[in-house]
């Protein structure tokens, strides 16, 4: 998962900040959060993430964004001795902006929103114990260690399908996501790497803020 994500960007895709500032959501949770809403769940965040489902689409809008991008430098860079060069600069530039639009739309049409949510603790402790239940050896008392690295990535697939609470299509149509404990592994397996990437870090975004959150009002001094 070390591909950078170089997915074209849509105004519909919620923005997954790659920072998260503890401090200003512990004081909002101070401001706004009940005894109710906290034994209710009602603080559990959610996000939802647009994926790409055409990779060869994402690979022809890289491509061209990279042309548009080249034609723009060198516009921007042009000296008054090169003037003659600015109309043929701009005509090209136009073209590939153009083409990048048509090739964004394609993109929408293919494209999947995946709606998450964090779940509550009890969750977190049922796929932990349901994964010491698949991985652990009886006589050794504990997952060997050739297995640590898969009961790790089972947790964590079984995890990310208890956040995923809906997949909505281009179309607005909600899709079956079949066996709600499959859904993870489904994308694990079928998705490129970088929309791979783009829907984890969506995830363990939610992760990290809601845990901030809940810590905001369950634990004293936070």
């Amino acid at each position: 998962m070390d591909k950078p994500d170089d997915t074209p960007t849509d105004p519909r895709e919620f923005d997954i900040d790659t920072e998260v500032d503890g401090k200003q959501i512990a004081e909002e949770v101070r401001k706004t959060t009940s005894l109710s809403a906290l034994l209710t769940g009602a603080t559990h965040r959610t996000a939802k993430v647009l994926i790409f489902t055409d990779a060869a689409l994402v690979d022809e809008f890289n491509t061209v964004n990279q042309k548009a991008q080249e034609l723009s430098d060198r516009l921007g860079k042009l000296k008054k001795t090169e003037e003659s060069l600015r109309a043929n600069l701009l005509e090209r530039f136009n073209a590939a902006d153009e083409e990048l639009e048509q090739i964004r739309l394609r993109l929408l049409e293919s494209s999947l929103t995946i709606h998450l949510q964090a779940y509550p603790n009890i969750v977190d402790k049922i796929v932990k114990r349901d994964t010491r239940k698949k991985f652990a050896d009886d006589v050794l008392g504990g997952v060997p260690n050739d297995r640590i690295e898969e009961a790790v990535e089972w947790q964590n697939l079984q995890l990310l399908s208890h956040a995923i609470v809906r997949v909505v299509n281009a179309d607005g149509v909600e899709m079956d996501l079949g066996p709600k404990e499959d859904v993870g592994q489904l994308f694990s397996d079928t998705l490129s790497a970088a929309q791979w990437q783009r829907l984890y870090a969506a995830y363990e975004k939610i992760k990290t803020v809601d845990s901030i959150t809940q810590a905001s009002i369950t634990e004293p001094g936070f």
